[in-house]
């Protein structure tokens, strides 16, 4: 990435629809502020049998707002995140397999 350019990406859950494209740009590199978020998807409901619909609707209600398409997010496996396998199909992290 470059400091003060602008980006363009679009997403898809099947490879064959694609959203709008959403715009990004990036600002001056010596100059930042982040946004730290904890535990976002909580594991603690294992055990219920609606489990995965669960998960997935804190992962939407997440991602959803459409100013967080447009913020740099830097994701990483905690200890809830690594208790499942849908982690990975929300965020493309490198070296996410198992024991690292």
């Amino acid at each position: 990435m470059e400091k003060n350019t602008t980006y363009y990406y679009s997403y898809s859950d099947d490879g064959t629809t694609w959203s709008k494209a959403e715009k990004y740009q990036t600002k001056d590199f010596s100059s930042y502020k982040i946004w730290l978020v904890g535990d976002q998807i909580d594991y603690a409901a294992a055990d219920e049998a609606d489990t995965k619909n669960v998960r997935e609707s804190e992962y939407a209600g997440f991602l959803y707002p459409s100013v967080l398409r447009n913020l740099p997010l830097a994701s990483s496996i905690g200890n809830h995140e690594s208790k499942g396998t849908d982690y990975k199909y929300h965020y493309n992290n490198p070296n996410t397999e198992d024991n690292l």
